[in-house]
């Protein structure tokens, strides 16, 4: 985090380098040092969950399971540079609870909400009965075809605004991590859309040299929700062999859901643009993925 101290005279964007603590206090060769970390143990965090589940056990080819959870997880950043780039640190450094809020967690790819308020499965498995028929029971019996239904409640986001330094404070100018004002209760578009999610107009700059109270992961983004169907069965070629085939439907609706889609090390985030000022503030960049279908096919001997 960038080291800095206020001194008699006023923070202004052209004396940011004279107001760091190294040159404050004549250290030698100040002007050569950027920025340094620092590590506290002041951290806390809290989570409550209420989990519930319902099984039916299989009975007559079908077998379901259910859960769901309710949850909320409050806490600090989980490491001092969680609300943006090397070299930000917290907004306000004498004061982490001031970016105390939804839960974060940190991964490769940057921080991402960790904090789902719900979270709902439903898995279902049937097989094929035996028919009678003997035409039947070649082509149908011995299929096994299972679904899974995914909702997850929306991500927590966090708004930030272009540069310049607002805060005066040194940071914020060349990544967008301090925070804007919120003007309105309401942070959606009147009609959430890909091309207009987070409404503008429901934010502002501060003025400057000032600190928004505008917390972190307080904003709610598009939230998730997937089908996936999966079809299998085995033939028995001889009592030792046998051919086993299967095929899979990934996002079997095709439906649109915004997020940035694996193997990308930004995946996770809800590819929603951020920072206010932003020609597409407040819109969604991009999508998970499409319907994928798989087939597979294993001789066993």
């Amino acid at each position: 985090m960038p080291w800095r101290r206020a001194t008699a005279t006023c923070n202004r964007l052209d004396n940011t380098n004279s107001r760091r603590l190294f040159t404050v206090n004549n250290y030698p060769d100040a002007s050569l040092i950027s920025n340094m970390d620092q590590f506290d143990d002041g951290g806390t965090a809290s989570y409550h969950a209420l989990i519930l589940g319902l099984e039916k056990p299989l009975s007559r080819g079908v077998s379901a399971s259910t859960n769901y959870t309710w949850s909320h997880c409050i806490g600090d950043p989980p490491v001092g540079n969680s609300p943006g780039g090397a070299g930000v640190g917290l907004v306000d450094p004498t004061n982490r609870r001031q970016d105390r809020s939804n839960c974060v967690s940190s991964e490769i790819g940057g921080f991402f909400s960790s904090d789902r308020r719900h979270i709902f499965n439903f898995t279902v498995v049937g097989a094929a009965p035996r028919f009678e028929d003997r035409a039947l029971r070649t082509v149908v019996t011995g299929w096994q075809a299972a679904g899974i239904y995914r909702v997850q409640s929306a991500p927590w986001l966090t708004v930030t605004m272009m540069p310049p330094d607002r805060q005066l404070s040194g940071t914020n100018n060349t990544t967008p991590t301090q925070r804007p004002l919120q003007v309105l209760p309401d942070t959606l578009c009147a009609h959430p859309t890909s091309s207009c999610w987070l409404n503008p107009a429901a934010f502002a700059l501060p003025a400057l040299g000032t600190l928004s109270a505008m917390n972190r992961g307080n904003v709610p983004g598009p939230s998730f929700w997937q089908i996936d169907l999966a079809l299998s069965r085995t033939f028995r070629i001889t009592e030792r062999q046998k051919l086993q085939v299967r095929g899979e439907a990934l996002n079997f609706t095709n439906s649109f859901r915004a997020g940035v889609p694996l193997p990308s090390s930004s995946a996770g985030s809800p590819g929603v643009s951020l920072a206010l000022g932003a020609l597409n503030f407040g819109q969604i960049t991009s999508a998970l993925d499409p319907r994928i279908v798989q087939l597979a096919m294993k001789y066993v001997f």
